[in-house]
Parts: structure tokens; C-alpha cells; sequence
């Protein structure tokens, strides 16, 4: 169809979105939305490349935004990302798995979705 022509079949997935968070070493998300929320739960180290002019921040996640920011969770620019992820990419459980980071993601699921 229509994605096929304008990203070209090789740039497409075609299986199930855990098969893929399951084989990944690190995931990379763009998006704020669910996709983010249940690379979080996989326990997989992730990161969120955040465009501030798509994404609206609420003001209730202001303070934890900040915190995953200063932690290395979200990202603003995809240079910073792409620094992090080369400095983390031998053992990027060592980073995610620190007790600061761990505290962060269950902050995010507990305040941000509810989880917990």
C-alpha cells in the first residue's frame, strides 16, 4: 500500500510491537503515548527523544519530565540521545537499573499511567 511506496518495505515493520521490545537491546521512542509506557513496563532500557514542539507538556508532569531529563530518560535533541546511548550502549542496564533511574520509571508509571 501507500507506506510501502513512501518509506520503502525494508523501513516497515511487520510483527507484533512486544516481539520487537522484546528482541531490542535499547529502545529508542519519538512518542509520549503507549508506545513509551510499555517499552517503561518491558523493563528494557529505554529512552524518549522528546520534540517539545509536537508534544504538549502538562503541568502536572512538568517536575517529572525534568527528572527524566536530568537522569537520561527524555530527551530533547537527538544529539544528546545519541551521546548517551554511545556512552551506555556496552551495558546500558548498569545506567537503567541504577537506583535513581529505577525510581524514575516507577514514579512515571505510578504518577504518569496509573500503574501502580
Amino acid at each position: 500500500p501507500e507506506y510501502k511506496r513512501i518509506f520503502g518495505k525494508e523501513n516497515l515493520l511487520y510483527e507484533n510491537i512486544m516481539n520487537s521490545i522484546n528482541k531490542a537491546k535499547i529502545l529508542i521512542c519519538t512518542s509520549p503515548e503507549t508506545t513509551f509506557t510499555e517499552c517503561i513496563l518491558s523493563n528494557k532500557p529505554t529512552i524518549l527523544i522528546y520534540d517539545k514542539a509536537i508534544y504538549k507538556r502538562h503541568n502536572i508532569c512538568k517536575k517529572l519530565i525534568y527528572e527524566m531529563k536530568k537522569n537520561k530518560i527524555i530527551f530533547f535533541n537527538s544529539k544528546e540521545a545519541s551521546q548517551h546511548l554511545n556512552r551506555i550502549y556496552k551495558d546500558p542496564f548498569k545506567w537503567y537499573n541504577s537506583k535513581n533511574v529505577k525510581n524514575l520509571r516507577k514514579k512515571f508509571l505510578r504518577d504518569a499511567v496509573n500503574f501502580y
